[in-house]
């Protein structure tokens, strides 16, 4: 779950429930990976930047959906990369959360949406 630009060590995610203490009790339980600010890169074939004459987009999951990150007019060359960081599962954590029931997280939806649009990358749900 991407920080946001925050740090999730220091309540970056308080606002989606995920405080300090949250974060805590999943590490004490062995769900996520103990850095709160690891990270992940994302580069080209994720961020569907143009190599050559052919593009490849990488879909992501978000609330058992498809999403592409589609680059804006502004974010075309490869050298341009990014690196999310935030709190994520680790092996245990993400076979709990196939069956688990997940909750709408419309809020944080959209604020990674904004996040993404200020990083030139247009976050677009990926027709089922």
């Amino acid at each position: 779950m991407p920080s946001l630009g925050g740090d999730a060590a220091a309540n970056a995610l308080e606002k989606y429930g995920l405080d300090f203490g949250a974060l805590n009790r999943l590490n004490e339980h062995d769900l996520i990976i103990s850095d709160y600010n690891s990270w992940c890169g994302y580069y080209q074939l994720s961020a569907g930047i143009v190599t050559g004459s052919k593009s490849v987009v990488v879909p992501f999951r978000l609330q058992n959906r498809a999403w592409i990150l589609a680059p804006l007019q502004k974010r075309v060359q490869p050298e341009n990369k990014l690196k999310l960081h935030g709190v994520s599962l680790n092996g245990a954590g993400r076979e709990l959360s196939q069956v688990v029931d997940l909750e709408a997280a419309d809020q944080f939806t959209e604020d990674l949406r904004v996040f993404f649009q200020g990083k030139n990358l247009a976050m677009t749900e990926v027709p089922a």
